[in-house]
């Protein structure tokens, strides 16, 4: 394991149009948290962590009366036949002294890097989307967003889908997909990227890269209603400096920039 970023509930903004899309396509109830992880196999997991409330679930009742068999054999057939269909997963549970019981169940399992995965870190509170960017050694980042699974065609199987991953929950059926892709192909970046970085509201993504170096990408155009389709990531120059003794400098003749040298 190598990185870990957790994020909870959007707060509700009748203002924004992307706030109300992303609560339809993914829903973190209040309570609720999700994390995600990224380790050395290449992957990214996702994991749900809820709160328990074990009065209630000890109160619910247990049984129906005799007129609601023939729908408990109905319920039970349609369970079965998601069963076949869908990947069920394991949910966890362990308490936590002082703050109440706990359960914890994977969410999806996200594939696009092809080395470690070394920085993750979800969309900032200010942007009101529901975002993970990811970076790898791979020398690359990766911008995933949630979509409704109803919203996009379903493969065969997931694993012959690169850079997706569908997620577990049948409560939350959504596709996760990788939105952006960010780059640099250079000898400054030979061991990749270090840690992937949020800018302000979210229109900046940032990485540090082998050598110290800093690389910038930047959402410009303002499509109508904020139209993601109609914006454009763009590298920026971002800050860097010498990886040595710096030797000599020397001011341009108008003196609008300064050169140095090692």
């Amino acid at each position: 394991m190598r990185c870990l970023s957790f994020t909870t509930p959007i707060p509700a903004n009748d203002d924004s149009s992307s706030s109300a899309s992303t609560s339809t396509a993914y829903d973190i109830a209040p309570g609720e948290v999700l994390l995600a992880s990224g380790s050395q196999d290449n992957y990214i997991r996702l994991w749900r962590v809820t709160k328990r409330d074990l009065a209630s679930e000890q109160a619910a009742p247990q049984g129906g009366d005799a007129d609601d068999a023939p729908l408990d054999e109905l319920d039970a057939a349609l369970a079965a036949v998601e069963d076949q269909a869908e990947l069920r997963v394991k949910a966890h549970d362990f308490t936590v002294d002082g703050e109440g019981h706990f359960s914890c169940a994977s969410e999806a399992v996200l594939l696009g890097h092809d080395a470690w995965v070394t920085g993750l870190n979800w969309a900032p509170a200010g942007s009101s989307r529901l975002e993970l960017l990811s970076a790898s050694a791979d020398r690359s980042m990766i911008l995933w967003t949630p979509v409704s699974a109803g919203m996009a065609a379903l493969p065969e199987s997931s694993s012959t889908r690169p850079s997706s991953s569908v997620a577990t929950s049948h409560a939350h059926a959504s596709i996760w997909t990788s939105q952006h892709r960010f780059g640099e192909f250079t000898s400054s970046t030979n061991l990749g990227f270090f840690g992937a970085l949020w800018g302000l509201e979210g229109r900046t993504v940032l990485a540090n890269g082998w050598g110290g170096s800093w690389h910038v990408w930047r959402l410009e155009g303002e499509g109508e209603g904020g139209d993601m389709e109609r914006q454009e990531w763009r590298p920026q120059v971002a800050t860097t400096g010498h990886l040595g003794a710096v030797k000599q400098v020397v001011w341009e003749g108008k003196g609008e920039y300064l050169l140095s040298a090692r």
